[in-house]
């Protein structure tokens, strides 16, 4: 990934914009907003490929939020997301013919894994059971994605990486009520909570439940390491820590960052979900990647990122 131009996707989301700060020393990004090429449209596809002329894409876009943003609009989810994919993936193949070394990433996701199957996931275990209902349409997505990716290499010989994703956190992120993941969520929470002096944080289900987290700078680095080293295009591989943390560890790492004096309170009548989603990332680790960052260095990252960029707003909106 030295002195390559890169056509990134999703430039704009919070993957996108970390990876253009970290790889953009070395390396032509070319970023763009739907306004200019719709993801939609195949003839945008292939017009914003002739136009950046890349010898690596990487598909960042997607169209998704939180787990009640998901709910809401699962429609919306499927029809962008589908013609997103099939379009780039098809217009890449077309470019492909004349850029034969041209390298495809196209980001996945944990959430394509069955959501009922508890424990460490390795990637033979993709479609080893249904859905999670709460992803349901997003994951479908990404068993799709890497299922168009697979058939292109089949048919086509395409270079095309699918990396699966656990959950992503670190500065940048969205903080919006209805876009906002577990972390974002619940450091707005107890920042808040703290901001008002409540005198308690209630937490959906018993705690108990596990869930992997990884900075999105490791991404980054894990995104660049695997385009150097990876050629086995036949398979997805699992980018993650490999390291599960239960929720009720994610609130007490993330009230005693804020400094929250006040109760954490579980709502046991909400339910917890799968209990243990942690990804094994044996074959990554034995390719000679290792992630850098822990759990509590990216949630303090997380929370200075709420209080610099939001509560500051607040505030001078509120004066």
């Amino acid at each position: 990934m030295k002195e390559k131009v890169v056509l990134l996707t999703g430039a704009s989301g919070f993957i996108g914009k970390a990876i253009q700060k970290n790889l953009g020393d070395n390396n032509r990004i070319f970023g763009f907003r739907s306004i200019k090429y719709d993801l939609m449209n195949l003839n945008d596809c292939k017009k914003v490929l002739n136009d950046s002329n890349p010898d690596v894409v990487i598909h960042a876009a997607a169209w998704y939020g939180g787990i009640q943003f998901n709910k809401i609009h699962l429609a919306q989810m499927y029809y962008k997301n589908i013609l997103m994919n099939t379009y780039l993936l098809e217009a890449c193949r077309e470019y492909a013919e004349k850029k034969k070394n041209l390298i495809v990433l196209a980001i996945g996701s944990a959430c394509a894994y069955p959501g009922y199957k508890d424990g460490f996931l390795h990637e033979s275990d993709l479609f080893d059971g249904p859905l999670n209902d709460s992803v349901l349409t997003y994951g479908f997505i990404k068993r799709a994605l890497f299922i168009q990716g697979l058939s292109y290499h089949l048919q086509y010989g395409m270079r095309i990486i699918h990396p699966l994703l656990a959950n992503v956190i670190g500065p940048g992120d969205t903080y919006e009520e209805e876009r906002a993941h577990v972390v974002t969520a619940l450091v707005k929470r107890f920042v808040e909570a703290k901001y008002k002096n409540e005198s308690q944080v209630v937490i959906w289900g018993t705690g108990q439940a596990e869930r992997e987290f990884i900075h999105v700078n490791d991404v980054v680095s894990g995104i660049e390491f695997l385009l150097d080293n990876y050629k086995d295009y036949k398979d997805p591989i699992n980018l993650g820590t490999g390291i599960g943390t239960k929720i009720s560890e994610l609130t007490e790492i993330i009230k005693n960052v804020t400094r929250y004096s006040g109760k954490i309170v579980y709502d046991i009548s909400k339910p917890d979900g799968t209990l243990k989603k942690t990804l094994n990332i044996d074959r990554i680790k034995k390719l000679g990647w290792r992630p850098k960052y822990t759990i509590e260095e990216s949630i303090k990252e997380v929370v200075e990122d709420f209080i610099n960029t939001h509560m500051k707003y607040r505030h001078r909106k509120n004066k």
